[in-house]
């Protein structure tokens, strides 16, 4: 091997570790860390070291580029929207991650995520109960929001439902990690911690919307585990929607409420007169799509929107707290109206399409190993994700988006793995520890 080969290979290795380190606490280091593995990548390509993966990814992702473009096209304002744009830059990293994971690859790096989740989950943890945020700029630190005898967890990041965001996605594949028995006993308990720290500081962030992902991941996990007795999650669920019902209609029951440190928090969640702003937002959204189905509005299409919103407050005489460039705190929809039908189908079509995948895999294995365990971690990270996103729009900001992708190319990589050990017969993981 070449000393220039040999260097490729390692800027891409590092690179590896370096973008899980970061994924909990620094856009920054992701962005780095992504540029290196595009540019170590595509070194690696030209010199035939690597080849491209194979996957219908390869036309799903550019058919959502197409419409996505197509709409902004035919935009009121096209030059706005082609400039956002650049914010596209990351959807190859899937292709790229897959192309630098091997077998001992990816559990350092998975390792490395762990360690950094744990470091990162004590803080958000302590910063929960004292406000602790010395990680953060001057800016950020005066705009730092309490609740009740608490503070929104948000580790260094800028908005608490990134932080959310990014471990609603990373504790399913810490815990489901931890009873992988053939794993080293003390990397088991660095997974477990990590995930229960990863979970905490989901539900630390106070994000009602993360709250409702966390309650689905659990019962994905849980309908997993227990199989055709899966219906008894029915219990619970039967349980949260019979509590709201009361606590909506019994005054003495929002009292006591109240008086839990995060009351306020699940007493505003439940209250349409607290929820009307993105009521409103959603109904300004389904006017946009109802005249714009196919193509939508465009990408970075607040100005066009913003008349939907104005028709709205007209109508109903109740001013929005944002603007409509914020988003109208509903990701779907969100997408609906700046990529269009075809646009969202597309982008639907490429999540669905590795959810597939892992659930197809997942049923096809009798054995939980490391592979197992991912599968599982990311379909529910994913699903806890999609939950979410029906209340918000903070899951496309980038420490987020970044950790999507990572689950992403850890999938295609499984994916690949699964077809090579189908044909072989020889199972990859005798490289792991």
């Amino acid at each position: 091997m070449s000393p220039g080969v040999n260097l490729l290979f390692k800027t891409q290795a590092f690179s590896l570790g370096l973008f899980c380190f970061a994924l909990p606490f620094s856009i920054a280091g992701d962005d780095f860390a992504a540029s290196l593995l595009y540019l170590s990548g595509i070194g690696l390509l030209a010199l035939k070291q690597q080849s491209w993966p194979r996957s219908p990814l390869n036309w799903l992702i550019p058919a959502f580029f197409f419409f996505a473009f197509a709409g902004t096209l035919f935009a009121e304002d096209p030059a706005s929207g082609f400039s956002s744009v650049r914010s596209f830059w990351r959807y190859a990293l899937p292709f790229f991650l897959a192309m630098a994971l091997t077998e001992e690859s990816l559990y350092r790096a998975l390792k490395i995520l762990g360690l950094a989740t744990l470091l990162i989950g004590l803080y958000a943890a302590v910063q929960h109960f004292t406000s602790l945020d010395v990680l953060r700029s001057a800016r950020l630190q005066s705009e730092y929001e309490k609740e009740g005898a608490l503070w929104r967890a948000v580790g260094a990041f800028s908005h608490h439902l990134t932080f959310g965001g990014v471990n609603q996605l990373v504790w399913p594949l810490l815990w489901m990690l931890s009873w992988v028995q053939s794993l080293p006993k003390r990397d088991r308990w660095l997974f477990r911690i990590a995930g229960i720290l990863s979970f905490f500081g989901a539900y630390a962030s106070l994000g009602r919307s993360i709250w409702i992902g966390l309650f689905v991941s659990c019962l994905f996990l849980g309908a997993l585990k227990l199989k055709r007795m899966s219906w008894i999650l029915l219990l619970p669920v039967l349980m949260v929607i019979l509590g709201v019902y009361t606590l909506q209609n019994s005054p003495a029951m929002q009292e006591q409420v109240r008086k839990l440190p995060i009351g306020d928090r699940i007493l505003m969640g439940i209250d349409k007169g607290h929820n009307v702003d993105r009521l409103n937002m959603w109904s300004a959204g389904l006017a946009a799509v109802s005249e714009h189905p196919v193509l939508g509005l465009g990408i970075n299409s607040g100005t066009s929107l913003q008349r939907y919103y104005d028709q709205i407050t007209k109508e109903t005489g109740i001013p929005f707290q944002h603007k409509a460039k914020t988003g109208v705190h509903n990701l779907f929809l969100q997408n609906w109206i700046e990529y269009g039908l075809l646009g969202s189908l597309a982008l639907i079509a490429w999540w669905g399409y590795l959810f597939a995948q892992m659930f197809r895999h997942s049923r096809a294995s009798s054995v939980f190993d490391v592979h197992q365990a991912l599968r599982l971690g990311i379909m529910a990270g994913l699903l806890g994700s999609w939950s979410a996103a029906m209340f918000e729009n903070n899951f496309r900001d980038g420490e987020v988006q970044s950790m999507i992708l990572l689950t992403h190319g850890i999938a295609i990589y499984l994916i690949q793995i699964y077809k090579t050990e189908k044909i072989t017969g020889d199972s990859t993981e005798k490289n792991l520890p």
